[in-house]
């Protein structure tokens, strides 16, 4: 039988200020030993502010990024976000 992955408990700030270094503990355990393979890809598009809840049928649409972004620099930082 195959368990599910566990995320750890993650403590990030509610709020940001531009300058603000930040470091977020992504990390996971699997109780088989599984090797555990993160991966960036575009997010697909669904909820908004106006409606956070908002539930939309598939085909699932991808977001479009603003120019200068991507899957491979999804923000800008220093040193670079990978």
């Amino acid at each position: 039988m195959n368990a599910t992955a566990a995320l750890h408990l993650i403590q990030a700030p509610v709020a940001l200020c531009l300058d603000d270094e930040i470091n977020i503990d992504l990390s996971a355990t699997d109780p088989d030993g599984d090797e555990l393979v993160y991966e960036l890809t575009t997010p697909l598009h669904g909820a908004n502010d106006i409606d956070p809840t908002a539930i939309t049928p598939p085909p699932f649409t991808t977001i479009v990024w603003e120019t200068g972004y991507s899957e491979t620099y999804p923000i800008d930082s220093e040193p670079l976000f990978k």
